[in-house]
């Protein structure tokens, strides 16, 4: 397990996050996404097997929402998020509000693993995830 290195997870994160959205990525600025993530390198993990400098299995961080708002991927992102909610009003009209108040504390969780990595790996991973976003805080 890695933290996110600028140096050697730039590329990797955005092919990731590329393959996460699919068609979607193009309209979702994946590039200023994968900058927003990288720019708080203690919350967040990559999961490699052949040391920092290799290619990731996966990977998780979260981004809060309240502070990156300004950021225009946060912004796209946001939209497309509500205009895939459009179909239950209820849930769609508590997520704006939620997504739209810079009080709220909301955290945008991004998790992607290669399909060859077992899904039992990823729970103490968001267990570290908590403890990252616990020392964040302090």
């Amino acid at each position: 397990f890695f933290n996110l290195n600028p140096t050697f997870d730039y590329h990797t994160i955005k092919r990731l996050l590329d393959q996460l959205f699919s068609v979607d990525a193009e309209g979702l600025s994946t590039h200023a996404l994968t900058d927003s993530v990288l720019s708080q390198p203690d919350t967040g993990t990559m999961i490699k097997t052949d040391g920092e400098d290799s290619g990731p299995y996966a990977f998780l961080s979260v981004l809060n929402i309240g502070v990156h708002n300004d950021n225009m991927s946060i912004k796209l992102l946001s939209e497309y998020i509500l205009a895939k909610s459009k179909g239950d009003n209820a849930f769609h009209e508590s997520l704006s509000t939620i997504l739209r108040d810079p009080q709220c504390q909301v955290g945008l969780v991004l998790c992607k693993r290669l399909i060859h990595m077992p899904m039992p790996v990823l729970p103490p991973v968001y267990c570290m995830l908590v403890d990252e976003i616990k020392n964040a805080v302090e």
